[in-house]
């Protein structure tokens, strides 16, 4: 119980289906925690702690069953046993998924770079995955561009960790790209000296050279970008060479700041990519939500609201879900095609379950996002048709 964090992976795109799919008994917790690894006070067991004390005194679905309630307070008395043991290495979040058993049950547990927007555990049928969407999501591949005038970096961020993929150099794209001054008969009467204009159409030509240099890096980055599955590409750099790189690269790209990356240490870039995630992924969700108003409209290729989303679902027509997970559905009145079974998941991981079933995206917001959604009850889909 609870691994070796340097055993462990990180969650990928099917593990949302795999955690939905099963189905112990009596129940699962699921432990989203956020660690600093500088933090000697050890807080997030402190978390944990809280919140095991939370979910054994809250009880939850099927705790009047007394076989239910010794499986789950033999579970939580392993995990705090297990909460004792010194963990080593540099992770910043951990999460588990543990089966509510007397005896040890099943557990699934992964490891990330970047740590879940907050510790928590929580006691369902199903495991709770709705944090690890949202992880997932904040967590999706981006490339990083570093531009200058004679280099470029590039480089592949996903799930808080980032690996350099090319470090391209002016000289290396053969003899085309050296530029050298041209040597011309010496004039005795003139000396050694350079006329000024002569300077000029020099550095004119270098400069020249230097912005076909970033746009044909472009070029390649944009190859990058397509097989690697990149949701948006961050560039670093002077404006008047990333303008050029974003005309050989196209769509897709963000211009983060003017901020001189090109020595910077992968350590710091990951860092500095986790700060800019929170007002990154802020603004594309509202985006991506004002698009889905939008296309209700004027195209007809969205749903507003829960029972016409969940129709949409049902008939595969939903190309990307956006909800609030934190909403209360419990007293919205849906019409459910098949059978509903009492321990079963709830209505937002019904919704998510179709979704991730039938192929398509899912966003699941908070916060200012989530306000938005308020008015068509926390959900809302672009359709596919």
């Amino acid at each position: 119980m609870i691994p070796d964090p340097d055993l462990l992976n990180p969650p990928n795109q099917e593990t949302p289906r795999q955690l939905l799919a099963w189905r112990p008994p009596n129940g699962v917790l699921s432990l989203y925690v956020s660690i600093e690894p500088g933090d000697r006070s050890n807080g997030w067991r402190t978390a944990v702690r809280n919140g095991l004390s939370k979910v054994t005194g809250d009880g939850g679905d099927g705790a009047a069953d007394h076989e239910a309630r010794l499986a789950l307070r033999e579970t939580v008395a392993r995990l705090e046993r297990a909460l004792e043991e010194e963990r080593k290495g540099e992770h910043r979040g951990l999460i588990g998924f543990v089966e509510v058993a007397r005896s040890e049950g099943e557990e699934r547990w992964y490891t990330t770079q970047i740590p879940p927007r907050r510790t928590e555990v929580l006691r369902g049928p199903v495991a709770q995955i709705h944090p690890l969407l949202a992880l997932l999501d904040d967590g999706a591949p981006l490339g990083i561009a570093a531009v200058s005038s004679e280099r470029v970096r590039l480089l592949d961020w996903r799930i808080g960790r980032v690996e350099q993929l090319h470090s391209w150099e002016l000289e290396y794209f053969g003899e085309d790209w050296r530029e050298r001054k041209a040597q011309r008969p010496r004039d005795p009467a003139r000396g050694e000296a350079v006329s000024a204009s002569g300077r000029d159409q020099y550095d004119q030509r270098m400069e020249d050279t230097r912005e076909r240099f970033a746009e044909q890096t472009g070029e390649l980055a944009r190859g990058e970008a397509r097989k690697r599955g990149w949701r948006e590409t961050l560039v670093f750099g002077d404006e008047r060479y990333t303008r050029k790189f974003a005309e050989g690269f196209g769509a897709g790209l963000t211009h983060a700041d003017e901020a001189d990356l090109i020595a910077e240490p992968t350590a710091q870039l990951e860092r500095r990519v986790e700060g800019m995630l929170p007002q990154l992924n802020r603004a594309r969700e509202t985006s991506l939500i004002d698009r889905i108003k939008e296309a209700a409209y004027a195209e007809g290729r969205s749903s507003l609201g829960v029972q016409e989303t969940l129709q949409a679902l049902q008939e595969g027509r939903v190309e990307h879900l956006v909800y609030d997970p934190g909403r209360d559905y419990s007293g919205v009145p849906v019409e459910l095609a098949g059978p509903a079974r009492a321990d079963g998941p709830g209505l937002s991981e019904r919704l998510v379950e179709l979704a991730l079933s039938t192929g398509a995206a899912v966003t699941p917001v908070e916060g200012s996002s989530a306000e938005a959604l308020a008015e068509q009850g926390g959900v809302v889909a672009l359709l596919r048709y």
